[in-house]
């Protein structure tokens, strides 16, 4: 009978230590769930951004077009740097530092593309680097 009544007893602190545990895994969970929606909000309204950047650049892009002149696009530094990597001519973290290896990337994009290559991402070399700003990344 004592052997019976502490199994029922073990059993019970076993069971309810495992009901414990598993309400603190399910609060753990609800957590992590609740971040993971809060990031993929992040992402949803950067990607509403860059759709309307995408849709200014284009516009941009189009009215220049007409004018014979090159357009006068305006682009962030992480802008320019994500366009170079999408090109394929940079390989860094895409910051807004412009270094040396974003100078780099830039003298590298105006060589190949006939430009001349100072390292300056003006008019031309930004109207030639927005039609990458939509492309994945090439990949090596």
């Amino acid at each position: 009978m004592k052997k019976t009544l502490c199994l029922v007893l073990l059993a019970g602190l076993v069971a309810s230590g495992c009901t414990l545990n598993f309400d603190e895994k399910i609060t753990s969970m609800e957590k992590r769930i609740e971040a993971t929606e809060g990031r993929l909000d992040s992402l949803e309204a950067r990607a509403d951004s860059t759709e309307q950047r995408q849709a200014t650049i284009e516009e941009e892009l189009t009215r220049g077009k007409g004018s014979g002149a090159t357009a006068a696009i305006s682009m962030t530094d992480e802008e320019i740097q994500a366009a170079l990597k999408n090109a394929g001519f940079y390989t860094g973290n895409i910051d807004g530092k412009m270094g040396p290896a974003t100078d780099k990337a830039i003298k590298d994009f105006q060589a190949a593309n006939s430009l001349k290559a100072d390292g300056v991402a003006g008019a031309k070399t930004k109207s030639l680097l927005a039609k990458y700003l939509t492309q994945q990344p090439k990949t090596e």
